[in-house]
């Protein structure tokens, strides 16, 4: 059966996507609402922390937890936790009880059932469609993520020009939705195995095991979240890039639009790259045209030139994520995926704080385009690696192949 024939995994889809989305409008919704109520640009930015900073803290317990419990139940129940907290939103503003502590703690209740979430449904993944259809399942999970980076915010602006708390009033009711179709699912979630006996120590610190001890999937999870310190502040970077080049806000507009659609469309070509070519020649060619395209942004482009550029190296953003994810989903115990993604995710969110610091301060003592020059050497490190990386071409037992 092809993998859209899968019943089960059209609602994996939707959800998945449904549940990103509106993330992606929190992550506006939130500090334009306390910057409505307060008039305080540090209350927004409280609100914005308040929803990610669970990802730093709760992951790896909560892998823990989603390799034990019912997988089913989790989902259902983080969707409906944030339904109900999100929801107070808009009842809390039409009564006249809207405050600024009410919205840090809705954003922080959100912020935990997210992680829940977002672990969870990665997880089941192997449950709902077959070994051979992991690769284009998680090219789908990437391709959700870019479109919901690109519908998300613009959704968001326009629900708040009708009302400030119209966002969270559409975001409660989709989770409704969200819960709704995990329920209609009919795999079993868990995995086959019976969990092993509880021993917080051992769970808290498997998947950082796993992850070190297992020879490709370290190089793949070094080449990810090395990759990553660059991308974490490129926003900043690009914004600055443009307007110093002379670009109008609307052309930096044009350029994020883009840049999204390379990601959708590295995340719809990765599976059959990598299919083509093997896993290791495509993550040594992404290596190498990262490095290509990256220091072509310190030229002085057109908005629409840096766009394409960003939706070249968006291509190759894409492409790692899809082939980390399907390896690990393949290559890793089923009953092992929630603990070794809750480390993998702990690792994404450590390094957004660290890249975005570092990329203003490298503005600030560089200017654009010389940030754009140590970046590009970072990436030549990277390529270098992974060409020469006897981790990268090990088998699961660390055998050069």
């Amino acid at each position: 059966m092809d993998l859209w024939g899968s019943r089960d995994y059209r609602l994996w889809w939707l959800g998945n996507l449904i549940s990103t989305v509106g993330t992606a409008m929190s992550l506006i919704a939130y500090p334009l609402l306390v910057f409505a109520v307060t008039g305080s640009a540090l209350g927004a930015g409280i609100a914005a922390a308040c929803e990610v900073l669970p990802y730093a803290l709760l992951s790896l317990p909560v892998g823990a937890l989603v390799d034990r419990l019912p997988r089913r139940a989790l989902l259902i129940g983080a969707s409906l936790v944030s339904l109900a907290a999100t929801g107070t939103v808009p009842v809390a503003h039409a009564s006249d009880l809207l405050s600024p502590y009410l919205i840090y703690g809705v954003a922080l209740v959100n912020g935990c059932a997210g992680v829940v979430f977002s672990i969870t449904q990665v997880a089941v993944l192997p449950r709902i469609v077959r070994a051979d259809q992991l690769g284009r399942a998680a090219g789908q999970a990437e391709v959700i993520w870019n479109l919901a980076s690109i519908v998300g915010p613009p959704l968001a602006g326009l629900l708040i020009t009708r009302s400030a708390t119209l966002p969270f009033a559409v975001d409660a009711l989709s989770f409704g939705v969200v819960a709704g179709c995990v329920a209609l699912v009919r795999a079993r979630l868990n995995a086959d195995a019976p969990p092993a006996p509880v021993d917080w120590r051992a769970d808290l610190t498997l998947g950082a095991r796993r992850v070190a001890t297992h020879r490709r999937l370290r190089a793949l999870t070094l080449i990810t979240v090395a990759g990553d310190l660059p991308f974490a502040g490129i926003a900043i970077l690009i914004t600055l890039l443009v307007r110093q080049d002379g670009g109008s806000p609307t052309g930096v507009g044009a350029v994020f639009a883009i840049a999204a659609t390379g990601g959708v469309l590295g995340a719809l070509a990765a599976p059959r790259i990598e299919r083509r070519v093997g896993l290791v020649t495509a993550v040594v060619v992404r290596g190498w045209a990262t490095v290509l395209l990256f220091p072509l942004l310190a030229l002085g482009l057109a908005p629409v030139w840096v766009g394409l550029v960003w939706a070249g190296l968006s291509v190759t953003i894409s492409m790692m994520n899809v082939i980390q994810m399907r390896y690990m989903l393949t290559g890793m115990p089923e009953e092992e995926l929630g603990r070794i993604q809750a480390f993998v995710t702990l690792l994404s969110y450590a390094v957004l704080p660290v890249g975005t610091l570092g990329t203003g301060a490298l503005i600030a003592w560089l200017g654009p385009h010389g940030t754009v020059l140590v970046y590009t050497g970072l990436m030549l490190v990277l390529a270098g690696y992974g060409t020469v990386s006897r981790d990268l071409r090990s088998t699961r037992a660390g055998v050069p192949l």
